[in-house]
């Protein structure tokens, strides 16, 4: 394995934004998405899963294939 390998990259560190977050809630920091693994108060680091099949509450049906954006 190469030696500047530093992780699969399927959790990335981030910071609570305002208000904080909780775990299995989408997270978007900039243009990324995650998965809040745990809960975080404003300002703490938490890890967020960026990789994965999850279900999520939607606004209404999602035909395959479609592009999707959260909000």
């Amino acid at each position: 394995m190469a030696r500047n390998f530093v992780s699969r990259g399927d959790y990335l560190t981030m910071i609570a934004a305002a208000g904080g977050v909780k775990s299995g809630v989408g997270v978007l920091i900039g243009n990324l998405f995650g998965i809040a693994m745990t809960d975080a108060a404003e300002g703490a680091e938490y890890e967020a899963a960026v990789t994965g099949v999850w279900d999520l509450p939607s606004a209404g049906a999602i035909n395959a294939g479609a592009a999707v954006y959260w909000e």
